[in-house]
C-alpha cells in the first residue's frame, strides 16, 4: 500500500500496475477474492491507458483466481483464456505456463480430469524446459490431484512424491497430507501416520509466518484428521 501510494504521487504508471497485481496476489493468499477483485480492475483500467500487456496479463489471471476462489469456474475459465494468448505474444514463458496450470485447476473443479491433466502436461513442459522447480512443484501437485480423481494411484503418487522431494514451500506441506490420504486408500496405516506428522509440521511452520493462511489451514486440519486428532482438526477448521 506505501509503495502504491509512493508511485501514485510520482506517476509511475507501470511500477503503479505491478503494485496493484502484487496487492491483489497478497490478498488471494488470505482468500479475500473482492479486494483480489478490486485491484485488479483498477490494474486493468491503468493498462489499458498505457498498452501495459504484461501487467494486464497478470491482472487479469488474477481475476481467474479470485473467480475460482469463490467458486465461478467458467468465469475464472474465461479469465485464464483471456491471459494466455497475451503471454503468448510476448514472450512471457513462465506467466503462460501459469496460466496451463490455473487452466487445469479450474478443469479440475469442473470434474474433467482429461482437460486438467492435459493442462497441467503443457505447464509441466513449459517449466521443465525453463528450470523453473518452483512451478514444477506447483504443476506435480495439480496432475497429481487431477490423477488421484481417476482413482489412479500409481500416477498420483508418482506425481506428488515428484514434488515433494523438490521441497518447494507452496506445495510441500500439501503434497505431505495428501501422500498420507493416499496411503491410508492403499491400506499403509503407518507410512500415511508418518506423512500426516510431516503435513503438520510443515502446515504449522507456514502458519507461524502466515497465521492466516487458508489453505496451510486446511490442509493441517486434513493432516490432523488422518493423525486421529478431530479435535484438533476441528479447531482449525473454525480457525480457517
Amino acid at each position: 500500500s506505501q509503495a502504491l501510494a509512493i508511485n501514485r504521487n510520482l506517476k509511475n504508471k507501470h511500477q503503479e500496475i505491478a503494485n496493484l497485481n502484487t496487492l491483489a496476489n497478497a490478498y488471494l493468499h488470505l482468500g479475500q477474492s473482492e479486494q483480489v477483485t478490486k485491484y485488479s480492475l483498477e490494474a486493468i483500467e491503468i493498462c489499458h491507458k498505457i498498452s501495459d500487456l504484461w501487467g494486464h496479463a497478470v491482472a487479469v489471471n488474477n481475476l481467474g483466481n479470485a473467480a475460482l476462489q469463490v467458486g465461478n469456474i467458467h468465469e475464472a475459465i474465461q479469465h485464464y483464456e483471456q491471459a494466455l494468448p497475451i503471454r503468448r505474444k510476448i514472450g512471457h514463458r513462465r506467466g503462460e505456463s501459469y496460466d496451463q496450470y490455473c487452466l487445469s485447476c479450474a478443469y479440475l473443479a469442473l470434474g474433467d480430469t482429461k482437460r486438467a491433466i492435459d493442462g497441467a502436461k503443457r505447464a509441466l513442459t513449459i517449466v521443465r524446459d525453463i528450470g523453473d522447480k518452483w512451478h514444477q512443484g506447483m504443476n506435480l501437485n495439480n496432475l497429481g490431484d487431477a490423477y488421484h480423481c481417476m482413482s489412479d494411484l500409481v500416477e498420483a503418487r508418482r506425481c506428488y512424491e515428484e514434488s515433494f522431494v523438490l521441497y518447494i514451500p507452496s506445495t510441500t506441506y500439501s503434497c505431505a497430507v495428501k501422500l498420507g490420504t493416499l496411503c491410508l486408500e492403499e491400506g499403509k496405516a503407518e507410512e500415511a501416520q508418518d506423512y500426516f506428522a510431516r503435513g503438520i509440521a510443515l502446515c504449522r511452520a507456514l502458519l507461524e509466518v502466515t497465521p492466516n493462511l487458508y489453505h496451510a489451514l486446511y490442509e493441517l486440519a486434513l493432516a490432523q484428521l488422518g493423525g486421529g486428532q478431530p479435535d484438533d482438526a476441528l479447531a482449525t477448521y473454525r480457525q480457517a
